[in-house]
């Protein structure tokens, strides 16, 4: 497998959060300005554009195929892998989270603080699920 640069971790895992974002979460900030919509809308065409040149199917992977191949399997698999949950901290600790999962919410996974406690020498798998109150 080829190794890739840092710089092409970052703009995967930039992607994976953008998708996640459109996908899983995109509900959770409704009150966005004008000038937030244009920036989001901007980058989601610069997303679609690299994802559409990737094979997309090698971006995802199924619930079951983490559980038994990467969670079940840690003690071999955590030097390889770190899986983070980009729901809210509340979500996180209310709903609970995959094992092994760190917690970073998607409006902050670019910060600093966040950037510091992510691994890009390993493949990220990032999730969020919403919870639907009953």
């Amino acid at each position: 497998m080829e190794r890739r640069t840092n710089q092409g971790w970052f703009i995967r895992l930039f992607a994976i959060i953008l998708a996640t974002v459109v996908v899983g979460c995109r509900n959770q900030r409704e009150s966005m300005t004008t000038q937030t919509q244009d920036a989001f809308e901007t980058i989601r065409a610069a997303v679609q554009s690299w994802v559409s040149g990737t094979d997309s199917d090698e971006l995802i992977i199924s619930s079951s195929y983490l559980k038994q191949t990467i969670v079940d399997d840690w003690d071999h698999q955590k030097g390889k892998y770190q899986i983070v949950s980009v729901r809210t901290p509340d979500d996180y600790d209310r709903a609970g989270h995959i094992p092994h999962a760190i917690n970073s919410y998607w409006v902050d996974i670019l910060t600093d603080e966040s950037l510091t406690r992510l691994d890009l020498n390993k493949i990220l798998i990032l999730y969020c699920t919403m919870v639907m109150a009953v």
